[in-house]
């Protein structure tokens, strides 16, 4: 999937799900730490009207959230699951 590809598609996601991309590629190793992984739980939650009265802010992925890693530094795949 080419950048541009990418951006397109984590455009149509939902508000949390493009901030939760947008969290991982900042994150080192693309590993979410306490703090993100917690805050993805709650827009989860919100998003799925779950708990949380209270709305949250959602930053979305962008084409300056890319990082131009080398092609020996760990890659990270996205995938869906289809049950």
């Amino acid at each position: 999937m080419t950048h541009q590809n990418l951006l397109v598609w984590a455009d149509k996601q939902l508000a949390w799900g493009r901030d939760a991309l947008r969290r991982h590629a900042l994150s080192p190793n693309f590993e979410l730490n306490a703090e993100d992984k917690s805050a993805v739980i709650k827009r989860v939650r919100l998003a799925a009207g779950i708990g949380y009265n209270q709305d949250c802010d959602n930053t979305p992925f962008t084409g300056g959230d890319l990082h131009g890693g080398s092609i020996t530094s760990p890659r990270t795949i996205l995938v869906r699951w289809v049950l």
